[in-house]
């Protein structure tokens, strides 16, 4: 008893002593105008060299100290190191998401006091599985859990063997999204042209089977495995729930990268005929790159696999300034594309060893200088390969001076005609696959309008005859109180919403062969029995209303949960025939028409919300099937008197 009351009588004293640090501690006042906030300089930090797990412990031990530099960078460290941020907003209600470090900070946990005194702890990092995540994001980011005005302090804990540069970053929820569209059209656009180069050149080493295109692909493969770990897109999108496989893909590919462009550089350069000396340093750099894979894989070389690349970038730009110099003219490329790429990779590895700051060039200058370094080695094979093609073509004419002049001029004519169809047949051929892929597009996109009856009635004949369906069966849906939900919502809302109800109406509709008609407003259409007739469509279209309505239930249910304003759905269907088929010449819709459409409709607006309201001619096709309730004859417009029927259950 005594000793728990010294602890907690230590822990208020440690309290009390970080409260009055964190007087001299800047508080950031969050402000909804200002959508985006970098902090650093108003951080207190504190190293943990012992590895407290409790923050009740580290609390006790802690010395917080201000940061003095905008982005905080510790390096490569074994000791952890605890952020404290103070924090206050103007507008608690408003989403504000943190997020720090990199992507591939192995643990980062975020800790902070609930209404009732309590800790709580969130952990992420690149030893735990991405979907357990409560912000998808490639870095480590948390929902700050603002319950008032007042200011909050919270704890950030970060540990493991990447280094710890901790940039840390507030924004909005509309900020934060707005910037993970921007980042991830900047990295498509990255990915996508070392993706493109790769089968460029993979084709280039098919046609014109010469190695250095093989030995370029793999350089570029080697460069997209390292930087799609580094960027935490192979997280994201690969493993999942398999951290380890991305430090694994990091410190197996620091190595192959230095493998794959040595290889590349002495068969591209030929250092053996214009310096011996780069042409073994090379091979033994290409070696090490070889055995560092696996050592950095079991040993965590990590550094020393940033070193060796260093070093191995600078080999190669001097390899190529010297074969440039003494006669190998395509090195001017080279050298120029390897400038750009070693510019940005020793700022991103200076960055790591705390030797630069965080910024825009040491974070992103890798992935700028590899693509600038990608595209001009291209240039840089193709102006090898212009020089060996003319170096061949003045052998030729040396060894052809002695035949005679018209001999010598008609094959030469020959040659040049024969290259010279060669490239049509190839520009051909990549047009005829343009042209395929385009038209299979086109087709998927005629699909998804259409039936695929329909479809290719109008591809064939350019029109669609319409058909009458004896018997089928027409849903409607539509909100209670729609107009009076909308007005609570921004226009962005509304979409968002119905676009989650009608998205999962269409799966329903899809599983239970409806085909779905079309949306009107806040209203859902479709109909069972076309385009191909079956008997079996008053079931299924029943079956699909009461999947609709359930999953409606859970949805409401959620919604209620959330503090969110509750939507309730009326359904209506009728069976009877139908005419289907398209109409005019432009912007083509399949639509139905017939007096079943117009009952179907004064079904729903006749039923009550929760409810599956059925007609007569329905009835008599699923009352076998489901436990129906007859409501009477009900006054329908335009109709009269119509007999209805509420579905309650499917019978079993």
């Amino acid at each position: 008893m005594i000793y728990m009351l010294l602890r907690y009588f230590f822990l208020l004293l440690s309290c009390c002593f970080s409260c009055a640090v964190a007087q001299g501690q800047n508080l950031v006042m969050l402000k909804k105008a200002e959508n985006y906030y970098s902090l650093g300089k108003e951080i207190a930090v504190w190293e943990d060299i012992k590895h407290f797990k409790h923050i009740e412990e580290a609390l006790q031990k802690a010395n917080f100290q201000l940061s003095t530099k905008q982005t905080i960078n510790f390096g490569y460290r074994t000791s952890a190191v605890w952020l404290k941020i103070n924090l206050r907003t103007d507008s608690p209600a408003e989403k504000w998401f943190m997020s720090a470090g990199t992507a591939l900070q192995d643990t980062v946990e975020f800790h902070y006091q609930d209404r009732a005194g309590k800790w709580q702890m969130r952990r992420q990092g690149s030893h735990f599985p991405y979907f357990e995540r409560e912000v998808k994001h490639r870095f480590n980011t948390f929902l700050l859990p603002f319950e008032s005005s007042a200011p909050h302090t919270y704890y950030v804990r970060v540990a493991g063997k990447s280094p710890l540069v901790l940039p840390i970053i507030i924004q909005t929820e509309s900020d934060f999204y707005r910037h993970k569209a921007t980042e991830n059209l900047g990295y498509g656009l990255y990915f996508g042209i070392l993706f493109a180069m790769m089968i460029y050149n993979i084709f280039l080493y098919y046609v014109l089977r010469d190695l250095n295109y093989l030995y370029y692909v793999l350089s570029i493969f080697s460069i997209f495995m390292l930087l799609s770990a580094l960027s935490g897109y192979s997280f994201e999108y690969f493993w999942g729930d398999y951290g380890w496989g991305t430090l694994y893909q990091v410190r197996s590919f620091a190595g192959f990268i230095v493998a794959s462009t040595g290889i590349f550089a002495i068969s591209f350069l030929r250092p053996k005929e214009y310096a011996p000396f780069l042409h073994y340093a090379l091979w033994a750099m290409t070696i090490w790159g070889v055995l560092l894979a696996p050592l950095i894989l079991w040993a965590n070389m990590l550094p020393a696999g940033n070193v060796t690349i260093t070093i191995h970038s600078i080999l190669l730009l001097v390899s190529g300034i010297v074969c440039w110099y003494r006669g190998n003219k395509p090195a001017r490329f080279y050298v120029l594309a390897w400038s750009f790429y070693i510019l940005g990779g020793i700022g991103n590895t200076l960055r790591n060893a705390n030797l630069m700051s965080h910024n825009f060039f040491t974070s992103y200058g890798t992935e700028i200088g590899s693509a600038i370094e990608t595209l001009l080695l291209a240039f840089a094979l193709s102006d090898r390969y212009r020089l060996i093609r003319r170096e061949k073509d003045i052998a030729q004419k040396e060894a052809n001076e002695s035949l005679e002049q018209k001999v010598k001029e008609r094959t030469l004519e020959i040659l040049e005609k024969n290259e010279e169809l060669n490239q049509i047949n190839e520009e051909l051929s990549t047009t005829l696959e343009l042209i395929e892929t385009e038209k299979q597009k086109s087709d998927n996109l005629l699909l998804n309008i259409l039936p695929a009856e329909t479809a290719h009635e109008l591809k064939e004949t350019g029109f669609s005859t319409p058909k009458q369906y004896d018997m089928a069966t027409v849903l409607f849906t539509d909100f209670k109180d729609f107009t009076k939900i909308a007005e609570t919502l921004t226009p962005q809302q509304i979409v968002e919403e119905l676009n989650t109800c009608f998205v999962a109406f269409d799966e329903i509709c899809e599983k239970n062969q409806l085909e779905k008609i079309k949306t009107i407003g806040d209203a859902y259409m479709c109909v069972g029995g076309i385009p191909m007739a079956n008997k079996t469509n008053p079931i299924n279209a029943v079956r699909a209303a009461i999947e609709i309505q359930a999953w409606m239930s859970h949805w409401t249910a959620g919604r209620k949960a959330q503090g969110k304003t509750a939507w309730e759905l009326r359904i209506g269907i009728h069976t009877g025939e139908v005419i289907a088929g398209v109409v005019g010449k432009k912007k083509f819709a399949y639509d139905i028409w017939g007096d079943a459409v117009n009952i179907a409709a004064r079904m729903e607006s006749s039923g009550e919300a929760g409810q599956i309201n059925i007609s007569e001619a329905t009835y008599q096709h699923v009352k076998d099937s489901f436990h129906c309730v007859f409501r009477g004859k009900i006054q329908a417009k335009n109709k009269g008197e119509v007999a209805m029927y509420f579905v309650e259950k499917e019978l079993h």
